[in-house]
């Protein structure tokens, strides 16, 4: 696993350089890149205003559905007594695996920087 994340950069700097985000390479062994939520958000910016987005963590999505849509329907405009009846989530893996530690210490540096700038962006912390 760890050699997959370090050889992400080398795998992908030319399809990352053309943009090429619909690539076969990019869709399968970019880990580390689609995690940079702060550039995605950021771009978005050039054509919405940060009011006009809301940005939800699917941890709290997964873990208080109800509060997360409460969210949503109240960012949108929705009468919040409107009820869901089956929030249950579907399509969820099952394909599970431990990390290893030293990954998971390399990705929890890797991605400091970009979330403390998420955070502030979003103004919200997710504790990642």
């Amino acid at each position: 696993m760890m050699e997959a994340m370090l050889a992400e950069a080398k795998r992908l700097k030319t399809i990352i350089a053309k943009e090429d985000y619909k690539n076969h390479a990019y869709i399968h062994y970019s880990y580390k890149s689609r995690g940079l939520y702060f550039g995605q958000i950021k771009r978005y910016l050039n054509y919405f205003p940060m009011d006009k987005m809301l940005v939800v963590n699917s941890e709290a999505l997964f873990d208080e559905p109800e509060n997360a849509l409460r969210r949503v329907f109240d960012f949108v405009g929705i009468d919040a007594e409107l009820k869901i009846d089956n929030l249950k989530p579907h399509n969820v893996a099952i394909n599970k695996t431990t990390i290893d530690p030293a990954v998971h210490e390399y990705l929890k540096h890797y991605f400091y920087a970009h979330n403390q700038a998420l955070y502030k962006l979003v103004g919200e912390d997710y504790g990642w």
